[in-house]
């Protein structure tokens, strides 16, 4: 059998070329360009069986007429033209080994709104003491055994739920196709459709958008939703960020609609130059926790991730069914 070539198309991936072909063992050509720009990497495309990437320009794909495979290392598939692939019978499959990670990140934030923990540092770095016994103001409520709505039920919010056992939260779900079988395993005290999220909403303390970018996902929390959520409560968003509408998610902490949020993705990424991570400022805002669309970013969730890619590779040669392989009509 002729090894699988394979392009490591990825900067941020590419460093850990070694790690990958340790991990692919026998079978296996691995290149891993050293200059991405596209007229260097078009001449290796015509012998390529498999892209690793994160991203995909469609010019990639045209001028690689042996490709069979491409394998995201990462979870959302949003960035790829799935018109192309489809009409070119290639395969995509997304990788969730991240979803620990994440969901370790969100427990972090949703304990950093709940417990006012950034705001009391934000605070006391000025002198002032705005949380706790020595501000003189009202204690705030402990976060045990508190609701938490979970919008999207799929590797991070299964994940969570796990982790955050001991916290004796109660758990309520929407999903696109809920599982019986699944909220029973789980423990979730409801897990619906997605026609049953303003029952979550009004009913959580914690709401935590766990979301991939859809036709369907795109802008689902508005400020309808935000509206249908308690005012005390929280919005953890660790999906993709338009899934939740930008404004209406400024004006819901702004305005007070709801106590505030934690965001990890976000609407603008910088060029090369920084940049603040929206269209509007929600730097400005105290009750809002701003991490830089680091929740998967570990040393284990990239590990994680490297072997799951290594798995599926070898499932390939070996013509063995994918794993999270994406759904065209779905889009994830």
């Amino acid at each position: 059998m002729e090894p699988i070539s394979v392009l490591l198309y990825d900067r941020t991936f590419a460093s850990r070329v070694e790690r990958l072909r340790e991990a692919l063992g026998e079978g296996f050509v691995v290149v891993a360009p050293k200059d991405f720009r596209m007229e260097m990497i078009v001449p290796l495309a015509a012998e390529i069986d498999v892209i690793v990437t994160s991203n995909l320009p469609d010019g990639l794909v045209e001028c690689a007429p042996r490709l069979k495979l491409v394998q995201a290392w990462i979870a959302g598939v949003d960035k790829f033209n799935l018109d192309i692939l489809r009409r070119r019978d290639i395969v995509l499959c997304s990788c969730h080994g991240n979803s620990s990670a994440v969901a370790e990140h969100a427990l972090g934030l949703l304990l950093a709104c709940g417990r006012h923990i950034v705001r009391g540092d934000r605070h006391l770095r000025e002198g002032h003491w705005a949380v706790g016994f020595a501000g003189r103001v009202p204690p705030h409520s402990s976060v045990r055994g508190k609701t938490v709505g979970l919008i999207g039920f799929g590797a991070i919010a299964q994940d969570f739920v796990r982790l955050a056992r001991g916290l004796e939260f109660r758990f309520l779900a929407v999903k696109k196709r809920p599982d019986e079988a699944l909220r029973g395993m789980l423990g979730v005290a409801f897990l619906g459709a997605v026609g049953d999220m303003p029952h979550v909403l009004a009913n959580s303390d914690f709401v935590l958008v766990a979301l991939p970018k859809t036709v369907e996902t795109t802008g689902l929390i508005g400020e309808q939703e935000f509206k249908q959520m308690k005012p005390g409560a929280f919005l953890i968003q660790v999906g993709r960020a338009e899934t939740v509408d930008e404004k209406s998610l400024y004006l819901a902490c702004k305005e007070g609609w709801i106590a505030g949020a934690a965001i990890d993705p976000w609407y603008r990424y910088p060029p090369p130059e920084p940049c603040h991570p929206a269209h509007y400022p929600f730097h400005d805002l105290d009750n809002v926790i701003m991490t830089p669309h680091s929740a998967s970013w570990t040393n284990e969730a990239f590990e994680e991730q490297m072997q799951f890619v290594a798995a599926n590779l070898r499932r390939f040669r070996e013509r063995q069914p994918l794993e999270r392989q994406v759904d065209y009509d779905l889009a994830y």
